[in-house]
């Protein structure tokens, strides 16, 4: 969900993002293994009215008590949205240093094609931590999911911690 930053305003406000809501469901095949996660995604969504946006804003906001969303009559048009997607972390190094602890270093990439985003990012992770091939690719560099529950594999225990970079190209943008 997006808004802008006055949603007091009975109409657009110039230069300003307008209301906006994305409501999508994601179908992922991940292949997981100790050199090389991967996943697959086929995702199929609703912008505009159809997301339920604007509904779910102005109920959580009675509940709440807060300021009364008055725009959403100006959000982005319906639209049904898709896309697939690729994403893998390669394991370029991976050192142990004492016990099962270590640590490792990979290259993160990913691709996303579709009508609602489009996409091409490329990267390296430093993790440092224990049980690293059994939770290989939970981790990812941003800051929209920067952990990945469903691609721990095998490790049914463990932690690390890491530090990310990655260069994006926004096709949806650029093009």
């Amino acid at each position: 969900m997006w808004t802008p930053s006055d949603i007091e305003a009975d109409v657009p406000i110039a230069d300003d993002r307008p209301y906006a809501g994305y409501f999508h469901g994601e179908l992922n095949y991940i292949s997981l293994h100790p050199q090389q996660a991967q996943r697959f995604n086929v995702t199929l969504g609703s912008t505009g009215e159809g997301s339920f946006a604007g509904k779910a804003q102005q109920l959580v906001h009675s509940i709440v008590g807060s300021k009364e969303p008055r725009g959403w009559a100006y959000q982005i048009e319906d639209q049904v949205v898709g896309s697939v997607g690729y994403l893998t972390h390669l394991n370029l190094k991976r050192e142990a240093l004492s016990g099962n602890t270590g640590w490792e270093i990979s290259n993160v990439t990913e691709a996303n094609l579709g009508n609602f985003r489009s996409d091409v990012s490329t990267g390296m992770m430093l993790r440092f931590g224990s049980e690293l091939g059994g939770n290989f690719g939970a981790a990812n560099i941003g800051t929209e999911n920067p952990f990945k529950a469903g691609m721990i594999g095998s490790s049914n225990q463990g932690w690390f911690t890491y530090f990310g970079v990655k260069a994006v190209i926004d096709l949806t943008i650029s093009l």
